[in-house]
């Protein structure tokens, strides 16, 4: 990283009862290897577990690095979203939901370059390896997928894993009501794609885990 004081990306990180697999993501992303300043914006909604104080022990070991919003009452899934998201200070946004986590270190610069270099796009995403908890299976993600799509495409169904996707902060104005929805990973990037195109790459680079009480799993 530089020494630069502001962040150029904001990686969301919403959390709820994630004891066993909190840590994990977190460290996928504080090992990234970037040319720039990150942050990680954890936005804890009151966890009947251990969440908390691992989230408490990093922000000490990383205060600089890490902004832990410790929520007085339990806001639920959407509204800790658009919290956390309101509170990003990067250019970018990138998501790494606390039971997923990154494989490849050069993850963020990757995707970095890519928008900094290709104004025209909103947008890029990646492939991901799904892990299936219950049986231990896995499987890719987007076989056939094209390389550059659209919101045309998009509405059609949402291929976008959020764990892969990094999108330009501040270039749509969130809807109102948008917090009573179910699907705001989804809606995020309609947004993001009302604003440019989309672009996917196919190195995989992180693994979206797929279990029953997973955040999006439904």
């Amino acid at each position: 990283m530089n020494k630069g004081n502001e962040p150029m990306v904001s990686v969301l990180m919403i959390a709820y009862n994630r004891e066993n697999y909190i840590e994990e993501a977190l460290k996928s992303v504080l090992y990234q290897k970037t040319t720039f300043n990150f942050e990680i914006i954890i936005s804890e909604d009151c966890s009947t577990d251990n969440t908390l104080a691992i989230c408490q022990k990093y922000k000490k070991l990383f205060p600089n690095q890490i902004n832990l919003i410790a929520n007085k009452k339990n806001l639920g899934l959407q509204r800790n979203y658009i919290q956390a998201y309101k509170a990003a200070k990067g250019k970018y946004i990138a998501i790494c939901d606390p039971d997923d986590y990154w494989i490849n270190r050069n993850k963020l610069q990757i995707q970095f370059d890519f928008l900094q270099n290709n104004p025209t796009f909103s947008l890029c995403f990646h492939r991901v390896l799904n892990y299936y908890q219950n049986d231990g299976s896995k499987s890719l993600s987007n076989g056939g997928q094209k390389k550059i799509t659209s919101i045309n495409d998009l509405s059609i169904s949402n291929y976008i894993s959020n764990v892969s996707a990094f999108f330009r902060n501040n270039i749509f104005t969130l809807p109102e009501g948008i917090e009573e929805r179910t699907n705001t990973d989804y809606i995020f990037h309609m947004l993001c794609a009302s604003k440019g195109d989309i672009y996917y790459s196919k190195k995989v680079m992180a693994v979206y885990r797929k279990h029953e009480s997973g955040i999006f799993s439904g």
